[in-house]
């Protein structure tokens, strides 16, 4: 009994260990650049990028076809870092395990919910300002 136990913990602690492939974003300017041309809908892209001696992981995703973008970090779990899991049409918080619908991302539930980052798509990619996704990161209140 005890050996299924520990086996049974030993899968729960690996399916929740997810690991997530962070890709380095292109700079043009004073922008993150993002080809959305591999962009599917309702399935986010993780990027890390590095500005000011500050690593910032975001995701990018389309929704109902419109583009979006925001911090890897809860709103209400950012100091843990842990970030967000995706399966399926759902995002779930790492740190308080709380699962959120793509479709209702920004909204979250209650203080629960990615920070959203300002971007703009010019020519095919969708640009964010580093200024901003600094910006966003730092002051997240």
């Amino acid at each position: 009994m005890r050996l299924f136990l520990f086996f049974a913990i030993f899968l729960f602690l690996i399916s929740c260990s997810q690991k997530i492939s962070f890709l380095e974003p292109s700079t043009v300017g004073e922008d993150v650049v993002i080809n959305i041309d591999n962009l599917t809908e309702k399935s986010p892209i993780f990027y890390k990028t590095k500005i000011d001696d500050t690593t910032i992981e975001f995701f990018v995703i389309k929704v109902k076809g419109q583009t979006h973008a925001y911090l890897n970090r809860c709103r209400r779990c950012f100091n843990s870092g842990l970030g967000f899991a995706f399966d399926k049409e759902y995002m779930r918080c790492k740190s308080c395990n709380i699962i959120i619908p793509i479709d209702e991302l920004s909204e979250g539930i209650g203080s629960c919910y990615p920070i959203h980052v300002n971007g703009r798509l010019i020519n095919g990619q969708y640009h964010i300002a580093r200024k901003g996704l600094y910006s966003a990161y730092h002051n997240k209140f």
